[in-house]
C-alpha cells in the first residue's frame, strides 16, 4: 500500500507539471503568441518565466494539499558557502562548453562560426534560463524528497533522475539526451542533498541551459534564438554531445564532493529541513 501511495503521488505531480505547462502554452496560443515561443527571444523568455511561476505554484499547492510535503519544507536558503560554490560552478560550466567547441573547431572536427549575440538578446536569454525553477521544485524539491523519505538516498537519487529525464520526453521526444538528462539529474540531486537548498541546483541547472544555448545549440532550428555564440551545422549527434555531457557531470559530482565534503549530505527529509546551523558549522 505504501508503494502505491508513492506512485500515485509521483504520477500526480507529473500530471500537475504537464497541465501547468499546458495552461501557459494555451494562454500564449489564445494571445496569438505561440509561434513566438520558438522564434522570438522576448516571447520565449516571457514563456519560460510564466511556466516557472505557474508550474511552481501548482506543484507547491499540490505538494501541500495532496502530496504530503508542506510548502515550508521546500528550502531556498543561501549561505556564503553555497553562493561561492554556485558562482564557481557557473564559471566552470560556461568555460567547459566554450572550451569544448573551441577545441573541436581548432582540431578541424567541427566548422564553427563565432558571432557575438546582441546584449539585449543575451540578457533576455539569461533571464529565460531561470525558467528551470519549476523543474527543480518538482524533481528535487518534491520527487527526490518523497522517494528519500520512503526508500533512502540511492533509490531517491536514481529514481528522481530517471523521472526528471522522462519528463523531457513529453516536450522534446525520445533521443540520446535522455541519458544525459539522467546524469544531469544525479548532479542536481547530489547538489541539493549536499547544500540542502534548492537554490544551488537551480543555479547549476540554469547555467547548464544557458551554456547549451550559447555554445552547443548552434541556433539549430531556432533553438537558441540568436543567443548562440557558436554557430555550426549539422546539429550535434550523440557521439559528440553525450561524451561531453557525461564528462561534465562527473566533474560536477567531484566538485560537489570536494566543496561539501565537510558537511554530511542530507539522507532524510528531516535533515534537509533542519536549520543548517544545527547540522554543521557554516561560514
Amino acid at each position: 500500500m505504501r508503494h502505491l501511495v508513492v506512485i500515485a503521488r509521483v504520477v500526480g505531480v507529473e500530471i500537475v507539471f504537464v497541465l501547468g505547462v499546458g495552461l501557459v502554452f494555451g494562454a500564449f496560443w489564445l494571445a496569438g503568441l505561440a509561434g513566438g515561443l520558438y522564434d522570438d527571444y522576448l516571447v520565449r523568455a516571457a514563456g519560460d518565466l510564466a511556466v516557472a511561476a505557474v508550474v511552481s505554484a501548482l506543484v507547491l499547492i499540490y505538494a501541500d494539499r495532496i502530496g504530503g510535503v508542506a510548502i515550508d519544507e521546500f528550502r531556498f536558503g543561501f549561505c556564503r558557502r553555497d553562493a561561492a560554490f554556485s558562482a564557481g560552478m557557473v564559471v566552470l560550466i560556461l568555460a567547459a562548453g566554450a572550451g569544448y567547441v573551441a577545441a573541436l573547431s581548432a582540431a578541424g572536427i567541427r566548422s564553427v562560426t563565432v558571432t557575438a549575440p546582441a546584449l539585449p538578446v543575451l540578457l533576455v536569454g539569461i533571464v529565460g534560463a531561470l525558467g528551470v525553477i519549476h523543474e527543480e521544485i518538482t524533481s528535487r524539491g518534491y520527487v527526490l524528497r518523497l522517494l528519500l523519505d520512503r526508500y533512502g538516498v540511492g533509490f531517491a537519487l536514481i529514481g528522481s533522475s530517471v523521472l526528471f529525464s522522462l519528463s523531457h520526453v513529453v516536450f522534446k521526444g525520445v533521443d540520446f539526451m535522455l541519458v544525459g538528462h539522467v546524469f544531469a539529474g544525479l548532479v542536481l540531486g547530489c547538489a541539493y542533498l549536499a547544500s540542502r537548498t534548492l537554490l544551488v541546483p537551480i543555479v547549476l541547472h540554469a547555467a547548464h541551459n544557458l551554456m547549451a544555448d550559447l555554445f552547443l545549440q548552434g541556433n539549430d532550428s531556432g533553438v537558441s534564438l540568436d543567443i548562440a555564440v557558436y554557430h555550426f551545422a549539422p546539429s550535434w549527434g550523440w557521439n559528440w554531445r553525450l561524451p561531453f555531457d557525461l564528462a561534465l557531470s562527473l566533474v560536477q559530482l567531484v566538485a560537489i564532493w570536494a566543496w561539501y565534503r565537510a558537511r554530511t549530505p542530507a539522507s532524510t527529509p528531516d535533515e534537509i529541513a533542519a536549520p543548517l546551523t544545527s547540522v554543521t558549522p557554516h561560514p
